[in-house]
């Protein structure tokens, strides 16, 4: 508690811990020297042991949510025992809704954890960045995590794997993918996040598009899924299902797109007419609904 007080309002900026058993005192200590340091734009707890005391993680919860920093705030927890306590997490990532990135590294994130994971980010808060780099998440987790970033407009990254040391699973990716790129249909690929890019995931190459949400533009990134889907459609000449949620008023847009050569789409300012079949071929297929009525 001296030390704490020592600490105040010395304008601190980064306040980094490394290899502590912090307990409830250790956790009472950071919450006060957050709570006296409004400059404060950087938490590293490096290898601790945080107390599950649920009075002491509530105290240090608050301290997190009411920093008046807490928008710029890049938090770093890296204590194998976190995970396993399913509650102390939940109130901890609670508490970091305002944060500008969030770390958190700890070989107990198992399902529990996961599920306070994706609740939290469909809240849609603005943090901008999240990584859970070692984790034991499983296939219903990641399918969990990723229904619950289409409904996060905010987040610019997601980070679940750490290379070889711990790998997603084959299905794992598939199910995240999905959330960011699904092409059931025109209406659920235009629902699909365009703002994250998940480490190991958005890597997939969409056609010849570049990288899943790979720009800050989410606009940008939802063109070059709808290009990639009618491209897929087009060249086939065979599927144009994806067509049938896409209003009428929308079909010169449309018709203007799928004459993109696929050569040009990384630049999507860039637009290059090279062949009216494509047109001809769409409009064979596409079901329209009528336009005109004759008596």
């Amino acid at each position: 508690i001296d030390l704490a007080k020592s600490l105040m309002g010395k304008k601190l900026t980064k306040l980094i811990l490394h290899n502590n058993s912090l307990g409830q005192h250790g956790m009472a200590f950071v919450a006060e020297v957050i709570r006296g340091n409004p400059t404060l734009s950087h938490l590293g707890l490096i290898r601790n042991r945080l107390d599950d005391n649920l009075e002491a993680v509530t105290d240090f919860a608050e301290a997190l949510r009411e920093h008046p920093s807490s928008s710029n705030l890049v938090i770093n927890l890296d204590d194998d025992q976190l995970g396993g306590k399913a509650e102390a997490f939940s109130i901890i990532i609670g508490a970091c809704a305002n944060a500008e990135s969030i770390t958190v590294k700890s070989k107990n994130l198992y399902s529990q954890s996961a599920i306070a994971i994706s609740q939290f980010i469909a809240m849609n808060h603005s943090v901008k960045i999240m990584r859970f780099p070692i984790n034991n998440f499983k296939v219903q987790d990641a399918i969990l995590i990723g229904q619950a970033l289409q409904s996060n407009r905010n987040m610019h990254s997601l980070t679940l794997q750490h290379g070889a040391l711990c790998p997603l699973s084959e299905c794992s990716k598939k199910a995240l993918l999905k959330s960011l790129f699904d092409t059931t249909n025109m209406n659920s690929l235009v629902d699909s996040n365009h703002t994250c890019l998940i480490t190991g995931i958005s890597q997939d190459l969409i056609c010849n598009l570049g990288h899943v949400n790979d720009t800050y533009d989410p606009f940008v990134n939802e063109k070059k899924k709808i290009i990639s889907a009618l491209l897929d459609a087009v060249m086939e000449c065979s599927d144009f299902s994806l067509l049938d949620g896409v209003p009428t008023e929308c079909m010169p847009d449309v018709l203007g797109l799928i004459q993109l050569d696929p050569r040009e789409l990384r630049r999507p300012e860039r637009i290059d007419k090279y062949s009216l079949s494509l047109i001809f071929e769409v409009l064979r297929g596409w079901e329209l609904p009528v336009l005109f009525s004759f008596r």
